[in-house]
């Protein structure tokens, strides 16, 4: 699972790179097709692969695994003015 939290993370990193997000998210959908979401604001923007990997594994210890997954998404975003 690790593996591919990693992978996953990667591959989100890959496609942000803007400088400009503070927000880093996760979503995961398990077998019985439950979605769930975690998202950790950032204190700054960032650009940086090791800074958007810890909070994307911040965000995913978070989460109860009793169960298998389905799918594992990493992003990345602004959030809006006001939303703390």
């Amino acid at each position: 699972m690790l593996t591919s939290t990693r992978s996953e993370a990667d591959a989100g990193y890959d496609r942000i790179q803007s400088g400009a997000d503070t927000a880093i998210g996760i979503k995961v959908r398990f077998a019985d097709f439950q979605t769930h979401t975690r998202v950790k604001t950032l204190p700054e923007p960032t650009d940086s692969e090791t800074a958007i990997r810890k909070a994307a594994f911040e965000c995913f210890a978070r989460l109860k695994l009793d169960r298998r997954v389905r799918l594992l998404g990493v992003g990345a975003g602004e959030l809006p003015r006001g939303a703390d």
